[in-house]
Parts: C-alpha cells; structure tokens; sequence
C-alpha cells in the first residue's frame, strides 16, 4: 500500500500541471472542511487525508485569490497541532521530525513525505523532539503543493465527499487561528507556549516596498532573514534621535554596550552586530545587507525586496540607470559581484532561474522609483509575480546513498553527499562524518574551519560560546566575547 501510493504521487509529479491552475475556491472549500470534520486523526488514513487538506490550503493561499479564504496562521497553526497530537498518539506508518535549523516540520505518512515551513508553536515541537526524539527526516525532493489537487483527490475521492451545503465564504469564515498549545511539561508545572514568528506575506505590499524601499533614504526599518526567521532592526543616526536608536537596537539587553552619542556618525545607519554591538552599517555593505536578509517587516507583513526577471527587465527598458543584482550570484563570496543593466538582464539564459524566481534586487541610488506605483507595470507581469516562486534558502541538503551534502544557491555543490548529519547555523554547519566525529563548515568562505576532532558540537547561547568535546575534554571553539580566536576563523551571525 505505502509503496504504491507513493508510486502513484510520484509518477503525478512527474507529469505535474503548471501554477496549479486547476486549482479553484471550492477545493479550498472541501479542503477545509477535510480539516476540521477529521482532526483529530483516528487511524493513517484520517493522517494522510488532513495532510493532504493542508497541502492544498498551502498551494491555494499563495493564489491571488487565496487569502480571501484560508490565512497562512490557519494552515501551520493545524500543521503544529497535528505534530503535536501524533507525538503524543504515535500511529502505525507515521513518522514525525521537526528540524530547528531548517525550520521544517516533515511528515511521513504511508511513505509520503509532506513538510511545513516555520511552523508557529517551534518551541513547542523542539520540546517535544526532545522529549520524543524521533528519527531525523530529510526533504524527498517532491514539491507536493504543484501537485496539490491531484495528491487531495488521493486522499479524497471526489465521489466521497458531502460538502454540497457547504458555501466557500462559510467553511473560510471559520478558518482562524488555531489557540497556543499548553502542555504540561512537569506535573507540578505548566507553561504556555508563546507563538513565535508566523510568516505572512500580501503580494502585492511586497511589490510596491520592492519598487519604494530605498535604504539610502530609509530612516528607519526592520529586515528579516526568512530562511531562519532573523530579524535585524536599522536606525539612521539624524542628530535628534539618539533615545530612540538606543531604545530600537539596544533595548534593556545588557550585554551590548550603550554607545555615547558623541561616538555616532550623523547620517549613518546603526544596528547590533552578531557581536552584540551597536555599530554602523557601511554604505559598501548596503546590498549585501539586503541580499542576505531580502524581507522588509513592515506593520506586520513580511515583504519581499525582490522582483521577477520580466518586472526587472520592464523597468531597466525604462529607466537605464537603475541596477540590479542577482541573489542567486551576490551573496556568494567566491564571485564577482555583478551589477545588471538592461543588456546584462537579456542576456540570462531563457531557462535560468534566474527568470523563474524572484532573485533581483533593485539598486536605485538616484531615488528614480521613489514615487513609481505598480498600476504602472502591465498586469500580466503583475500576475506572473504573484505566481513565481520566493528564493530564501541558500542553502540546502542533497541526498544519495543515506549520506548528506550541501547544495548553494541552487547550482554550487559546497559537500558531496558523504556525511551523516549536517546541522546548519547561520552561515556555518556542523558536520559529522560517518565515524562521528565532528567538524565545522563556513558556509560563507566556503571551507572547514576545524578538523573532524569533536566527537561533540554544542553552542551555549548564555555565555555566547561554541563548545567541542574531544575524548571527554570540553574545549572553546569560539567565545563572540574573547579575541582568542584562531586566525584562519571568520565568524558570522
């Protein structure tokens, strides 16, 4: 059973549609009420039908029209609670594991893999992975929501369905947020659970801050590093608002040090480096800044800083002096980096990624955008944005044989698939080999800054120091607050 259902998806995927076109309001419709008629599950196949609901709810709420009906909050709200109610009711074929550093929660279910990012209740499904450790899981490699509506009809033929006195605007107006998860984690004590981060995005706010927000004017603003939910807070120094630079970026932490406002430079952008001090933003790293964490957090939505290749290559026939980079290139420390005019953008292979994703950022130091609306751009780009794919994991894990690799940015293998665990941080990973002994990776410099001596890897975010145990001797890899450091190592947040 388990082996011909994944045969049968697999073989779908292969022949898969395009956008998921076929898509409409009342699958959104019987998907929901899949959900809420099913939870909690009883057997496998009550697992696999509410998976292969929220599956669809994904694909369907990055539609134009989606959000009108399910939210991105209802979809991993139940996602997060599903984890949880499996963990505490094992079935039979059904295997759980949620991953910190990617962010990820896989679920396999009768030998299909489906998988949620950023799921909000992380805290919650780290202490249960703790308390139930579960066999690591790594991404099959089957983009399952371009194949939403086939997978849903899997799991729920359409013959078997009674939602016909269900209207769309009732099942959606049910869809809300589901409550914080309280669990009792010692009998004498409970503890609620506070949400973290829960990633929400209108499109369309992305385009027009894609098209308006200019760091060299911004006073101001708040990034957001989607790949692992940093965020970075920025204030420009006016001359006026020293109090309220110090109350954004330095708060009540003690362990940054309150800079004099004698020491600022008027004009220049301050933020808290990986070293917890208030320092300057160089106008040499403004691109590199916004590359690496390409989201604005503006009034509670995450808004991408990139466009498509067709909106880029649309505004540089228009305004030749606007430049673009490519975040697929830029952030890679071993390229030159490389600035895109009109005849650079026409001269990306048809087939690239680059024409698929959005992965350019636009750099606009003459302000020439300022007041640019996007009722200006055809709507057939509009649309084609709506439907093209965010880029924001640099890197990723490649699998063969049951050892482990790295991919960067889509095209550069950085470790052939020879290891047993990688755990990614930042821009370094830790590796085991298959003896078990450890090392550590700079994803940035693209080379291993220690040996496979640890047979232990740990970082204590109290003392802000990474450890290694060698034959049962504890020994400081790096301490972000000690110059002892060796001279080969770069270390980044």
């Amino acid at each position: 059973m388990r082996h011909t259902l994944y045969a049968k998806i697999k073989c779908i995927y292969e022949n898969k549609p395009s956008l998921n076109l076929a898509l409409q309001p009342c699958h959104v419709a019987e998907a929901a009420a899949i959900v809420q008629r099913t939870f909690p599950p009883a057997t496998p196949s009550d697992t696999f039908r509410i998976l292969a609901a929220l599956n669809l709810l994904n694909a369907a709420v990055k539609l134009p029209w989606g959000k009108r009906l399910v939210s991105y909050n209802y979809i991993k709200g139940m996602a997060a609670k599903l984890f949880v109610h499996l963990t505490l009711h094992p079935q039979p074929h059904t295997h759980i594991y949620h991953s910190p550093q990617e962010q990820v929660t896989y679920f396999r279910i009768l030998g299909v893999q489906i998988s949620f990012h950023y799921l909000p209740h992380s805290k919650v499904l780290q202490m249960l992975q703790r308390q139930y450790p579960a066999e690591p899981q790594v991404w099959d490699g089957l983009r399952l929501q371009e194949v939403a509506l086939e997978l849903f009809r899997l799991a729920v033929p359409a013959e078997k369905l009674s939602v016909e006195h269900l209207e769309v605007k009732e099942v959606a107006d049910r869809l809300s947020i589901p409550p914080p998860l309280t669990l009792c984690i010692r009998k004498r004590e409970r503890k609620r659970i506070p949400l973290t981060h829960v990633f929400g995005e209108d499109k369309l706010t992305s385009l027009r801050h894609a098209l308006n927000f200019n760091i060299w004017t911004a006073t101001s603003f708040t990034l957001f590093r989607r790949k692992d939910q940093k965020i970075l807070r920025f204030v420009r120094y006016d001359g006026h608002n020293y109090p309220q630079l110090l109350n954004t970026l330095v708060s009540s932490h003690s362990r940054i040090a309150r800079r004099g406002e004698n020491t600022l430079e008027l004009g220049k952008i301050y933020y808290i480096s990986p070293r917890l001090r208030l320092c300057s933003l160089p106008r040499s790293n403004y691109i590199i800044t916004l590359t690496q964490n390409s989201y604005l957090l503006h009034e509670g939505n995450y808004s991408n800083l990139c466009v498509t290749w067709y909106i880029a290559a649309y505004l540089a026939s228009l305004y030749p002096d606007l430049l673009f980079v490519n975040t697929l290139e830029y952030n890679r420390r071993h390229n030159d980096r490389k600035y895109y005019t009109y005849p650079h953008l026409l001269a990306v292979p048809l087939r690239a990624d680059e024409r698929k994703m959005k992965v350019w950022l636009i750099v606009d130091t003459n302000y020439t955008l300022h007041d640019f609306s996007t009722d200006a751009l055809p709507r057939p780009l509009i649309e084609e944005y709506l439907a093209a794919e965010d880029y924001y994991q640099e890197f990723q894990f490649i699998r063969c044989n049951g050892l482990l690799g790295i991919i960067a940015y889509r095209r550069h293998i950085l470790l052939p698939p020879l290891y047993s665990r990688i755990e990614l941080r930042n821009y370094h990973a830790r590796v085991m080999r298959p003896d078990g002994k450890w090392a550590i990776y700079s994803l940035g410099q693209e080379t291993f800054l220690t040996d496979f001596i640890y047979d232990r890897i740990w970082y204590d975010p109290d003392r802000y120091i990474i450890y290694g145990s060698v034959c049962g001797q504890q020994q400081v890899i790096y301490s972000f607050f000690r110059q002892e450091v060796p001279a080969k190592t770069t270390w980044r947040g």
